[in-house]
């Protein structure tokens, strides 16, 4: 795992934030006694493999991240019909 440290406008680095970078598909995850009870629990509801859960997972982050950029405010709606966008479990 590298950082860097590249400074764009509007970016973590900007303001002198390390940025991460993952080069190895092969990520090693330490976990504290209640964060892994936190990801059984998922696993178990989800009825997931810890990839497919961890995909997802990034993959509403990400659009948490972007409906901020945005300017959108990131819940859960009463229906359907009240989201811009929905992810798709």
């Amino acid at each position: 795992m590298a950082t860097t440290t590249d400074s764009v406008p509007g970016t973590p680095a900007a303001t002198g934030v390390e940025i991460w970078q993952v080069d190895d598909p092969n990520i090693h995850l330490t976990l504290a006694p209640n964060g892994l009870a936190f990801l059984n629990d998922l696993l178990r509801d989800t009825r997931e493999s810890p990839e497919a859960l961890i995909r997802k997972a990034l993959g509403l982050y990400r659009l948490a991240i972007d409906a901020q950029h945005e300017g959108k405010a990131i819940g859960a709606a009463s229906r359907p019909e009240n989201l811009d966008e929905q992810f798709v479990l």
